[in-house]
């Protein structure tokens, strides 16, 4: 069985944030009520989940076992090629995807009153 870590981080702002190989498969980071802020994350982890949050600059340049963003507006997803998101979650959120639509193809979406732009 593994063993999960869970990092919650309440009411950042203005920040850019490089996690480098920081995290590990069983990491997962909990943001709540975010604002400007840039994120790389190169770690193969378990989930990001993001709620309240605005103006997130997101670069995944490992791979993410699952994506949640709740209630977040003015959130962009950069996804180089051969990297992925197996699973996103969207709750009343306003999105942009950047990178090929064919690496989006596989990402398993559960929408719920979202607007995702590519």
């Amino acid at each position: 069985m593994l063993k999960l870590n869970s990092i919650v981080i309440k009411d950042l702002k203005n920040d850019i944030l490089n996690f480098k190989k920081l995290l590990n498969k069983c990491d997962s980071i909990i943001w709540r009520n975010c604002n400007d802020l840039e994120i790389q994350i190169n770690s193969i982890i378990d989930k990001l989940a993001f709620n309240d949050s605005n103006n997130i600059k997101l670069f995944l340049l490992g791979t993410i076992t699952g994506l949640e963003i709740n209630k977040c507006s003015n959130f962009t997803i950069i996804l180089p090629k051969n990297h992925s998101i197996s699973s996103l979650q969207l709750y009343k959120s306003d999105i942009r995807i950047d990178g090929k639509k064919c690496n989006f193809k596989k990402i398993i979406v559960t929408n719920e009153y979202s607007k995702i732009n590519f």
